[in-house]
Formats: C-alpha cells, sequence, structure tokens
C-alpha cells in the first residue's frame, strides 16, 4: 500500500529496454512485482539506482521498500497521485517556469 516506508519504481512504455535490463535483470513483464529486490547486477544504471537508493535510505527510513510499478499496474494510479512537482533552484515549479518563460516570449514580441 502507498505510504511513506516505500518508494516507487516506475517503469513506463517508453523506458529504455537496455536500461532497464541493466536495473532490473530483465524486461519488466518477466519480473514478479509481489516479489521484486533491487540487486547489484554491475551495470552502470543498476549502480547508480542502487547508490540513490541506498542514499534515501540512509537520509530517511533505513527499511524503506522498493517497489516496482510497471505501465498499466493496479498501483500505477496510487504512485501518480502522489507525485508532486519540486520546485527549481529559482523556486518556481515547472509550471510556474513555463508560464514566466511564456510572458517573457509575449512581452518580447509584444
Amino acid at each position: 500500500a502507498p505510504g511513506a516506508e516505500n518508494a516507487y519504481l516506475w517503469v513506463g512504455a517508453q523506458a529504455d529496454p537496455a536500461m532497464v535490463n541493466d536495473i532490473l535483470g530483465s524486461p519488466p513483464q518477466q519480473v514478479d512485482p509481489a516479489s521484486f529486490s533491487l540487486q547489484r547486477l554491475g551495470g552502470p544504471w543498476s549502480e547508480a539506482v542502487n547508490r540513490a537508493v541506498n542514499e534515501v535510505r540512509r537520509r530517511r527510513c533505513s527499511y524503506l521498500r522498493l517497489r516496482l510499478v510497471r505501465r498499466g499496474d493496479a498501483l500505477e494510479r496510487n504512485v501518480f497521485g502522489m507525485l508532486v512537482d519540486d520546485r527549481s533552484g529559482a523556486g518556481m515549479s515547472y509550471v510556474e517556469s513555463l508560464c514566466s518563460f511564456h510572458r517573457a516570449i509575449q512581452a518580447k514580441y509584444s
């Protein structure tokens, strides 16, 4: 169930198959989300994801469970509902940045 003790690795339809295979060890369709456990497989993507997950565990929650969510899984809708828009270093969200950019263009060409 969604919650603070879970982290989610979402694999979308457009994910690079070689990258996904490097992280999961096989195509996502062949991985059972219920028994998924992130392994160190030695590839660059595997190592990067392991470092990121371990850093989050070190800083926030040592018992953080990483759950695999594939495109179309029942859990996907819940995960999307938990997403938030991080602010950039300038203090604006992505949407606010786009609006600001759009206003600047309009001002330049008006």
